[in-house]
């Protein structure tokens, strides 16, 4: 019986565009995105979530090339020089869903394409920055870099300036500890335009708390603020997810690395939170 990692290396393995890249690689050391994508005839988004679910057994270096990690060089071996021979023929379901899914939960398919041509989504990160900011007001939460919080007295102006200051904030803060403590000196503006994207499991609750402000007496209504409190929660994580993602793909860290900033991110949060509540 295989152990669950390598159970889970041969369901990576178990596509032919995944095979391929793993292949080419091997064989050539590194590549562009732009020579991948000459090799492979699929569509960017395609390769964008292929090279996102290979995960850590690829990796780029300062140039954005693309190479195997060690661990993908042991992986191909093992598996020969073609793995598309050596991979099993059993469905795609291999992949356990929680594997399958994490690329698209943790934002990792759109960000590898923002680590790539960052200023070709800057148009995005400002109408996701606008919308925030928009909607928070409109909602009447008062955004704190990575909490909301209703009953706010202040202005819809200052809850838009809050929101922008918020999300510079948490691009600032994780981009000094990534190069300071991590010495990662490059990806500051993927990572600038990268964590926007982080926003928006946030935006998508100021959405669902305006619906219910506007309609009391609909469903969403009747169930009181618990239930939205635990909502904002779980939304809250799968924000930490995609800022740890973005972290970890801009600045090419680890997944522990990039994890770590993000609870730092947060205590200093909760710090500076506790600390303006003090009368």
């Amino acid at each position: 019986m295989r152990k669950p990692r390598e159970y889970r290396l041969y369901g990576v393995f178990n596509h032919p565009i995944r095979a391929k890249i793993i292949d080419l690689l091997h064989t050539r050391g590194s590549m562009s995105f732009t020579e991948l994508r000459s090799e492979i005839s699929v569509s960017v988004g395609s390769i964008y979530y292929h090279l996102s679910v290979l995960g850590e057994l690829i990796t780029q270096d300062e140039k954005k090339r693309y190479l195997l990690t060690d661990l993908g060089v042991r992986t191909a071996k093992h598996l020969g020089t073609n793995p598309l021979e050596a991979t099993p023929r059993t469905p795609s379901a291999n992949l356990p869903i929680t594997e399958r899914l994490a690329p698209i939960i943790s934002g990792s398919f759109i960000l590898q394409g923002v680590s790539l041509s960052p200023l070709r989504h800057s148009v995005e990160a400002v109408l996701i920055i606008l919308l925030g900011g928009w909607v928070t007001s409109l909602a009447g939460l008062e955004p704190r870099m990575l909490f909301l919080f209703e009953g706010t007295s202040l202005s819809s102006t200052s809850i838009v300036l809050n929101f922008i200051l918020g999300w510079f904030a948490i691009f600032a803060v994780s981009d000094i500890v990534a190069t300071t403590v991590f010495k990662s000196l490059k990806g500051h503006l993927s990572l600038l335009v990268g964590s926007t994207y982080a926003l928006l499991p946030l935006i998508l609750f100021a959405l669902l708390w305006l619906y219910r402000e506007t309609y009391p007496l609909s469903l969403a209504g009747a169930f009181g603020v618990w239930p939205f409190r635990i909502l904002f929660f779980l939304l809250q994580v799968w924000s930490f997810l995609i800022l740890s993602s973005s972290i970890k793909i801009s600045k090419n860290l680890t997944a522990s690395r990039s994890v770590i900033i993000v609870l730092f991110l947060v205590y200093l949060n909760i710090t500076f939170t506790l600390l303006e509540n003090i009368p």
